[in-house]
């Protein structure tokens, strides 16, 4: 779109595409990293 070879029309719609795409992998992160935490912790109180 910058380089004027596409319509700038659907911008908006690639930049909320974007957005969304980056919050959909934080959040994806976010709770690997809570599984990970828990299963640890379960191991750990198991190991007890």
């Amino acid at each position: 779109m910058d380089a004027g070879t596409m319509d700038s029309e659907g911008r908006s719609s690639t930049n909320g595409g974007k957005i969304c795409g980056i919050i959909a992998t934080v959040l994806w992160g976010l709770s690997a990293l809570i599984l990970i935490g828990t299963l640890v912790s379960m191991f750990v109180v198991a190991g007890r």
